[in-house]
């Protein structure tokens, strides 16, 4: 598991990348098999301070690798209102 300050740095080179491709803004990221779960909450900060808009990480469903049953919704933060 990443900590939040290499997710942050490997969020930031693949956003900066990605854009520098294509030419565009990057708004919206996905983790790998759905891998944003409670303990990981934060990762949403950090992705809305990177300059994403929006996240499709949770998955509601419960599972033993991956999702967050409670949340539903396109989350916007851990503190925001998808996180309360």
């Amino acid at each position: 598991m990443l900590t939040p300050k290499q997710f942050r740095e490997d969020v930031r080179a693949a956003k900066t990348t990605i854009e520098g491709v294509i030419g565009r803004p990057v708004l919206g990221f996905r983790a790998p098999s759905y891998s944003v779960i409670t303990s990981t909450l934060w990762a949403l900060d950090v992705l809305i301070e990177e300059g994403h808009t929006y996240d499709a990480s949770i998955f509601p469903i419960h599972h033993d690798r991956y999702g967050i049953l409670t949340r539903r919704g396109m989350p916007t933060s851990s503190s925001g209102p998808a996180g309360r």
